[in-house]
């Protein structure tokens, strides 16, 4: 496999002409990193590109999608924020908190999540992710009602009013609510909640 397609031969030329160009310095990052499988390389022409501007569009959230997975949670967070200047997509929020979250900012994270919920209270992803921010915190019994909304079946949700099997976050839910079930089963099942 070729590692370069004329358009980045293009992209070469115009960083050949403009070291700064931070367009191209991001195309050509993006092609290293899903053409190319070249991730390492991709990310260090990003570190290079967001020196001189940021990703625009949809361009923001994929690199954000893509820094989270190289652990890179705070340059993510950073542009997951950009994002939403533009877009209220609510996904952008469940990242948010995600990157909140291996941050160590829960009670950030859970506003993040609550941001999702606005846009649909039964969004199984932001109570996964709400009750793992709870545990984290220690609230555990919080975390349980948490993990419990993610698991059970939702009549308004379309896709699997008919079919609870298919709320694909049930089995995280599940496995996550187990674990804390059993930790919490030699002890007691206290929690610095306010309720």
């Amino acid at each position: 496999m070729s590692n370069y397609d004329p358009y980045t031969l293009i992209l070469d030329v115009r960083m050949k002409r403009d070291p700064q160009d931070a367009d191209a310095l991001f195309k050509k990052a993006d092609i290293l990193y899903e053409r190319f499988g070249r991730a390492e390389e991709a990310l260090e022409l990003y570190d290079t590109a967001i020196v001189f501007g940021i990703p625009q569009g949809p361009d923001m959230q994929v690199w954000a999608s893509r820094l989270r997975r190289h652990k890179r949670y705070k340059m993510a967070l950073d542009l997951l924020c950009e994002f939403t200047r533009t877009s209220q997509y609510p996904g952008t929020w469940l990242e948010i908190g995600e990157c909140l979250i291996e941050l160590g900012r829960y009670n950030e994270a859970l506003a993040s999540f609550e941001k999702a919920m606005g846009y649909g209270p039964t969004n199984r992803h932001a109570w996964l992710f709400c009750g793992s921010a709870l545990e984290k915190m220690g609230h555990n019994e919080e975390a349980l009602k948490a993990y419990d909304k993610a698991i059970e079946p939702n009549p308004d949700d379309w896709y699997s009013s008919d079919r609870p099997d298919r709320n694909m976050w049930a089995p995280y839910a599940l496995s996550s609510k187990a674990r804390l079930l059993s930790r919490l089963s030699g002890g007691d099942r206290t929690t610095t909640s306010t309720e």
